[in-house]
Formats: C-alpha cells, sequence, structure tokens
C-alpha cells in the first residue's frame, strides 16, 4: 500500500510540475510580444518626421504703417504774391478794425470836429420821396453807425473816431455829404438825439483804415 501510495503521489508531483512549465512559458512569451509590441511602436514614432511651424505676424494696433512720401508732397509751392484782397489776421496787424468780413489796418491818422445827425433831427423821419427811403449822396441807404458825411475823405472811406466811447471801435463808411461839413469834419450817423449829445461836437482824431474805394 505503501508503494502505490507514493507512486500516486509522484504522478499528481509530475503533472503540476509540467503544469507550473507551461503557464512560465506561456507567461513569459505574453511578455515577450508586449514588449517587442512596444519596441516597434516606439520605433515608428521616431520615424515620424515633426513639423516646425513658422511663426506669423500678428498685426497690432500699435502698429503704424509708414506710407512712402508722394511726388506732390514733395514738391514745394512756389511763394505767391499778397494781395490786398488777402484777409490779414488780427495778431499780424494789431491797429485797426474789421468791416464787413475784411481786416483794415490804420493807414494814418488826422483830426477834424466830429458831430452826429439822425433822421429826426427836423422833428420828424426824413423819407426821400423818390427811393422810399432814407438816401445818400451816395445812393446807398443811411444805416445808423455806418453812414458818415464827409468833405475832403472821398465817398467809401472807412474811419475811426477815437475819444468817444458811445462810438468806439466803430468803422464808418463815408456815404454822404453836407453844406456845413468842411476839411477834415466828419458827421456821424445815429439813431436818436440822446446819441447826437454824446457825440457832442468836438475835435477827435481820425483814424483813415481806407482812402476811397
Amino acid at each position: 500500500m505503501r508503494i502505490k501510495f507514493s507512486k500516486r503521489r509522484m504522478r499528481i508531483f509530475v503533472k503540476k510540475k509540467w503544469l507550473r512549465v507551461i503557464v512560465i512559458v506561456v507567461f513569459l512569451t505574453l511578455v515577450a510580444f508586449c514588449t517587442g509590441l512596444f519596441l516597434h511602436m516606439i520605433d515608428a514614432s521616431e520615424d515620424v518626421p515633426e513639423v516646425i511651424e513658422e511663426p506669423t505676424i500678428v498685426a497690432t494696433e500699435e502698429q503704424t504703417i509708414i506710407e512712402e512720401p508722394t511726388i506732390s508732397d514733395t514738391i514745394a509751392e512756389e511763394p505767391t504774391e499778397t494781395t490786398t484782397e488777402e484777409i490779414i489776421t488780427e495778431e499780424v496787424i494789431s491797429d485797426g478794425a474789421w468791416f464787413e468780413g475784411k481786416f483794415y489796418p490804420v493807414q494814418w491818422y488826422d483830426g477834424g470836429v466830429v458831430t452826429g445827425y439822425c433822421p429826426y433831427c427836423n422833428g420828424e423821419f426824413e423819407i426821400d420821396p423818390e427811393n422810399g427811403d432814407w438816401a445818400t449822396a451816395s445812393g446807398f441807404e443811411a444805416t445808423p453807425y455806418r453812414t458818415c458825411a464827409t468833405d475832403i475823405f472821398p465817398e467809401g472811406s472807412l474811419l475811426m473816431i477815437e475819444g468817444v466811447p458811445l462810438i468806439s471801435g466803430v468803422v464808418w463808411r463815408a456815404e454822404d455829404t453836407g453844406g456845413k461839413i468842411d476839411g477834415n469834419d466828419i458827421d456821424v450817423f445815429l439813431d436818436n438825439h440822446e446819441d447826437e449829445y454824446i457825440v457832442g461836437n468836438d475835435y477827435r482824431t481820425i483814424k483813415v483804415l481806407r482812402w476811397g474805394w
């Protein structure tokens, strides 16, 4: 009985030994297969060329475009002659005045007696029967604080009067004449008797801005 039992145990042991060998061989085979597959994948990835993207220039709002100069910009304009029709600014000439959109510098100073008259000097408003308005010797309608009557200053002359605050800075245009006006005397056209009294009848300094038209 002991001998049989020993043989039986030996058969069982032999079977287990071969089973272990088979398991180990299968395991090593799987390990070798996975290792080979992994190495193959690494080699394949190394063969793929690396693509290097070129840097792109992104325009920003701070970048400015410098334009090339054109021919018209490089050609200097020829100087033009200054004409009398050119408007002169007050910064260029300090002594003068604006009249109807143009600046007139003072040409020279004169002196004479300055008086005033208005449409009611004869007690009632005078209407020219032919033109239906307050006509002057020049044909212009008399305009308060613009029209003046003169003797030696020709029609169209522009004058200013110093020394009377009421009419300081007013530009008068010679548009009328009068029998009582003599020499440098000036009779300025106003719109009421009260202003006539303020102007008075005194010798004043006269600024000549323009002689005639």
